[in-house]
């Protein structure tokens, strides 16, 4: 890949080696592209402050803060990140993932966050959305203390956990407060509507989720995105399969048609759905990094918006 955009020395090499890999999901591509991507981190910055909280009383309410050690005197934006996992695996802390994400928010003038959540099949529809909220809800109480603006919190989830960013941010009934608390929503390779994903990932998400036609039509989350008040931005790799660039067109026809005007829309170049997470703090990553900090700065400028309910 020439494009200078991607180009960082060391990395160079690993860009062919993404496209070789091709857009499968397979456990050999997970497993190849975290060992692609890994030696790429650089040691734990000291200018950047690490702390994990506990947001509820299970095990796996955890949230890690990362802020800068000399922060200045204005509050900032929070980044909340929700891993992914086939909604059965996944952690905040895998190596250095997903702390490269919190470490580069925290080194971009933000707050980042990374929570874990209860994991299925011991853990059902719908706790990964009381989850979020209890989340937020900690974030917005705690701001202060994190120098963080509680009206700007950002909410952003990775395959699995997009979708359920996207299904606490459609159901009012899972909001610790009148809105969704949040400034904005970016939802990065998910699965939106259960029924259209037909056979794609049913087997991972039916853990979650339940099976049968109609259990995916009530918790299919597009129609409610149409609804959605904050602005949204859709990210998708160029190298995930068909089935998720499907999902993410659906979300952004939905929007479309009920704003009349499409959300903030991204297709990360070179990127397979791991890699797109996986390298986020280093220079192969700067598409994503430009598009989420325009997306915040600028879609997300006018604040959490709480007293706004979907409609």
């Amino acid at each position: 890949m020439s494009d200078a955009l991607f180009a960082d020395g060391k990395g160079d090499a690993v860009w062919p080696r993404i496209v070789a890999l091709g857009a499968s999901l397979d456990k050999e591509v997970i497993e190849a592209s975290f060992r692609l991507i890994e030696p790429l981190h650089p040691p734990r910055s000291y200018d950047i402050i690490e702390e994990e909280h506990a947001y509820g009383p299970h095990a796996r309410h955890r949230i890690d803060i990362f802020r800068e050690r000399e922060p200045g005197g204005t509050s900032k934006p929070i980044l909340l990140f929700v891993h992914g996992g086939g909604y059965a695996s996944g952690d905040k802390r895998m190596g250095p993932f997903f702390a490269n994400l919190g470490r580069w928010a925290a080194s971009a003038g933000l707050i980042g966050a990374t929570m874990n959540y209860r994991l299925a099949p011991d853990h059902m529809w719908p706790c990964v959305q009381e989850d979020i909220r209890d989340a937020i809800s900690w974030l917005r109480g705690h701001a202060a203390e994190i120098g963080a603006d509680p009206e700007r919190l950002i909410l952003m989830g990775h395959s699995a956990g997009a979708g359920h960013c996207a299904n606490y941010a459609v159901n009012p009934q899972f909001h610790a407060e009148l809105g969704s608390g949040t400034a904005g929503m970016v939802l990065i390779s998910g699965v939106y509507d259960l029924t259209l994903a037909g056979a794609f990932g049913r087997s991972s998400r039916s853990l979650y989720y339940g099976v049968g036609d109609a259990t995916e039509a009530e918790r299919s989350c597009l129609k409610g995105l149409a609804n959605f008040a904050p602005p949204i931005a859709i990210f998708v790799a160029e190298l995930d399969p068909p089935e998720l660039h499907v999902q993410a067109l659906a979300v952004l026809e939905t929007q479309c048609s009920a704003l009349g005007k499409l959300p903030s829309f991204t297709r990360l170049c070179g990127h397979n759905h791991y890699t797109e997470i996986l390298s986020a703090g280093l220079p192969m990553a700067t598409q994503m990094h430009h598009a989420l900090l325009d997306f915040i700065s600028l879609d997300c400028a006018a604040g959490a918006n709480s007293a706004r309910p979907i409609s």
